[in-house]
């Protein structure tokens, strides 16, 4: 697998796949998002974790709603 991927296009920037990296269960995704954007995916078989590097988020599963409060940046 290699360690630095080029960057695709502005809103989706990276995936790692559960193939690439041997995993099983678990691939990572990073997007880029503005204020008031929205994205939508189906977890299929996978778990799913959300790792904010900066904003927040409201995050919709099933009737449930979660509002996380963001950071300005990783620093």
């Amino acid at each position: 697998m290699k360690h630095v991927i080029p960057i695709g296009d502005a809103g989706f920037r990276q995936e790692v796949t559960p193939q690439q990296a041997g995993w099983q269960y678990l691939a990572f995704h990073v997007h880029r998002m503005s204020a008031g954007q929205h994205w939508s995916d189906s977890t299929r078989d996978q778990e799913l974790l959300l790792v904010f590097l900066s904003g927040g988020a409201t995050i919709r599963v099933g009737t449930e709603e979660f509002t996380f409060e963001g950071r300005d940046n990783v620093f």
